[in-house]
């Protein structure tokens, strides 16, 4: 060490602490190794740790969703919050994306995320639920307009096969789904302002 590539001046830079044995491996996991991309690895001043350094813009968590859709936060961006998932965050955000891509394969149209992982300030200001899976990187809020409304979006995932954890139709307006590695609940629920009821509309 140090090992050292240069990030353009123009991206924005992601860091965490991870331990060296598994450096090397996440990199590889998280794609960071394409020769399209530019990221740097330095020494970490703590013993048998480093810390690692790398471009959201570019870096893909799956095929068809990247880090920066996937963190997207206009409340965040407005305030100047670091909306940044750690390690365990970001093992949860690829599989969510990688779910996610099952979504966009069904629909077969691009899916919008308004909403994926959420730091605990980011969730508490815009009053998220105190347990919301946004902050743990198993949830997004998302719409596909070429495909339908909210609504029919909705339909049609619950009548896949897609193993959801959650699935909830938000006051018409978007989808919120989430996933997790054990035990998917498959629940269906439906928010409007009188409160939340299981199911979809019929």
């Amino acid at each position: 060490m140090p090992w050292l590539r240069r990030l353009p001046h123009s991206t924005m830079r992601m860091q965490m602490d991870w331990p060296w044995h598994s450096v090397r491996q996440r990199c590889k996991k998280a794609r960071l190794a394409k020769p399209s991309e530019r990221w740097l690895i330095s020494e970490h001043p703590l013993p048998g740790a480093i810390r690692v350094f790398y471009s959201e813009a570019t870096m893909r968590l799956s095929t068809y969703f990247s880090l920066a859709e996937m963190t997207v936060s206009g409340y965040a961006a407005r305030h100047g919050i670091s909306n940044i998932p750690g390690p365990i965050e970001l093992d949860n955000l690829k599989h969510t994306a990688q779910q996610l891509d099952r979504v966009r394969a069904l629909l077969g149209v691009p899916v919008i995320v308004s909403s994926g992982y959420r730091c605990p300030p980011v969730n508490t200001a815009i009053g998220g639920a105190k347990n919301s899976q946004h902050m743990t990187g198993q949830a997004v809020d998302f719409t596909a307009p070429s495909f339908g409304n909210p609504e029919a979006v909705a339909k049609s995932i619950a009548d896949s096969h897609i193993p959801f954890d959650q699935l909830i139709l938000e006051y018409g307006q978007w989808v919120h789904i989430s996933f997790t590695t054990r035990h998917p609940r498959g629940e269906i629920l439906t928010i409007t302002r009188d409160g939340a009821v299981k199911g979809l509309p019929k």
